[in-house]
C-alpha cells in the first residue's frame, strides 16, 4: 500500500484525479480528494479522501468504495445540487 492512507483505504493510491475545496467554518477548511486506487480486487475501486486542516490541527479520513457505489454518489450529488 501507498502509505497511511493506502492501507486505510486497502489500496494503493494509483492517481489522484483531484480535489475540492468545501467553504471555510469555524472548524477550519474542508478538502475532498478523489483518487483512483489500484487494490487487490479485480473491480475498479475509487478513494475518496476528507481532509480538515484547522489552527489545532489536520484530520484525514480516507474512504475507498466501489467504482459502482461511486457513480452512485454522483448522482445523489447531482440530484442535491440541482
Amino acid at each position: 500500500f501507498d502509505g497511511i492512507r493506502g492501507a486505510i483505504m486497502g489500496a494503493k493510491i494509483k492517481s489522484t484525479i483531484g480535489e475540492v475545496e468545501g467553504a471555510s467554518g469555524r472548524i477550519g477548511t474542508t478538502i475532498i480528494r478523489v483518487h483512483k486506487l489500484d487494490g487487490p480486487s479485480p473491480e475498479k475501486q475509487v478513494g475518496i479522501e476528507l481532509v480538515v486542516k484547522s489552527f489545532i490541527g489536520y484530520q484525514i479520513m480516507p474512504i475507498a468504495i466501489s467504482a459502482a457505489k461511486a457513480k452512485e454518489l454522483v448522482k445523489l450529488i447531482e440530484n442535491a445540487s440541482n
